[in-house]
């Protein structure tokens, strides 16, 4: 764990406790000789003083260099001197140095894997000396991370606590019916079928093209994501409002990945979002249908947390987003 991460954590778990502080002591050595004692320099007026800042300050303090460094050109891989005497300010400084060039973002395997990489490249092609930190695990991991402060930025397809988080639009994602094509059911909904070029042309998006009567589907199996997942509450939502059944669950898969290959071998049905669907390789084992609105479409977010001082370098990557 880098070491900004444990000013981030003492953040969250001590802020408001004293984190640093600076005393002056009431008497000077005596035994020690000073140019005081051979007259070479006026004597001042030595008295005891002390200095103390808390967590939440320390990292308030390091977070606003941070923001100068990189407003004055500092990138990483630069270095930095800093000259002064050891004082209540020379932590806050020297953490913020090593904040300047760092971001942490967070995506699940799909954001990881399809999302993020052309943004990242983008984006270190025109920071190229900026290190970015890119986390990859569930979304429960994710939110406790960003939480924490150990991230700077989730992507997600999820909403969470609007009253912790802010966000910023990223784009829309449409979720579709992948269906094995060697289903019976796909026989009497060839008016509804649409084909792997179908999606990355984005003809499901079309008011023309119709969403499928799921109640078609009532007596095939399904994949579904482990519950806790938005893309299950919406396919069992999905299924009880608009197909007027439960749908009958043969797995249960972590990812939507995951649920998407299992489709093409013939396992069962899936709901997946046509972020996933846009990347995938020409298959004609599935067949793919339009799902009803509105709980078929979802934002995809990038989220922060509130009231968190933000880096210039989050700042920068947002703008590019």
């Amino acid at each position: 764990m880098p070491v900004t991460d444990f000013l981030e954590r003492n953040v969250k778990l001590y802020g408001s406790e004293i984190a640093l502080v600076e005393l002056n002591p009431e008497l000077p050595d005596p035994r020690r000789i000073t140019w005081k004692e051979y007259d070479l320099i006026q004597p001042g007026r030595f008295e005891p003083y002390r200095r103390e800042i808390t967590w939440s300050v320390f990292n308030e303090k390091a977070n606003r260099f941070a923001n100068m460094l990189i407003g004055r050109g500092v990138k990483k891989g630069d270095k930095v001197a800093i000259l002064m005497y050891n004082c209540l300010e020379w932590l806050p400084i020297y953490f913020g140095v090593l904040k300047s060039g760092a971001i942490a973002i967070g995506g699940t395997n799909l954001f990881a894997s399809y999302v993020l990489p052309p943004l990242l490249s983008r984006f270190t092609e025109q920071y190229p000396l900026i290190h970015v930190n890119l986390v990859e695990a569930t979304t429960a991991e994710l939110e406790e991370r960003l939480f924490a402060g150990f991230l700077d930025l989730l992507i997600d397809n999820q909403s969470v606590d609007a009253s912790i988080y802010e966000k910023t639009f990223f784009c829309e994602e449409h979720l579709l019916l992948a269906v094995p094509s060697h289903f019976p059911s796909n026989e009497r909904l060839k008016g509804y079928a649409l084909s792997l070029s179908d999606v990355k042309n984005g003809r499901h998006l079309e008011a023309s093209v119709p969403p499928v009567p799921l109640e078609s589907f009532r007596e095939d199996a399904f994949l579904l994501l482990k519950s806790g997942n938005d893309t299950r509450a919406r396919a069992e939502k999905l299924c009880h409002d608009c197909g007027h059944f439960a749908p009958r669950i043969k797995l249960e898969p972590e990812q939507q990945i995951t649920a998407y290959n299992l489709s093409r071998y013939g396992m069962g049905i899936s709901f997946n979002g046509d972020i996933l669907i846009r990347h995938m390789p020409d298959d004609h084992r599935l067949i793919y249908y339009k799902l009803p609105y509105p709980d078929a479409v979802r934002n995809v977010n990038f989220y922060y947390k509130r009231n968190r001082y933000m880096t210039r370098v989050v700042v920068e990557f947002l703008k590019l987003v």
